[in-house]
């Protein structure tokens, strides 16, 4: 997909962030509203309460991430300008972030072997 949609390759990391901390939220019985903000509240929420297992450079990728996105689906960034090193950056940081945040939700963590 990112060769041809590069816009959308970048939101679904955004997405797999985001949504992964929703699910760490919402284990803890928050939910966020669906207002204007909301994707930047997530991640204050991500960066005060997950800022023990998930190291500061990724909480600040996840950042960047997030207005990268803003950025190239409602900016004057054209998505062409969104490169392969980026998109690699990006999805890594996704499948961290998805996998640490899993390990710390109750009955979704990996079996111990």
């Amino acid at each position: 997909m990112a060769p041809t949609d590069r816009t959308a390759a970048v939101s679904l990391c955004h997405d797999a962030v985001r949504k992964s901390i929703d699910a760490h939220a919402g284990a803890r019985g928050y939910r966020f509203e669906n207002t204007p903000g909301a994707h930047k509240t997530r991640l204050a929420y991500a960066m005060h309460e997950l800022r023990a297992v998930i190291p500061a450079p990724d909480l600040e990728l996840a950042e960047t991430l997030r207005r990268r996105r803003h950025s190239a689906e409602y900016g004057e960034i054209p998505s062409m300008k969104i490169t392969d090193s980026e998109l690699q950056t990006y999805a890594a940081l996704a499948e961290r972030t998805t996998a640490t945040i899993k390990a710390t939700l109750p009955g979704l963590a990996a079996p111990q072997r």
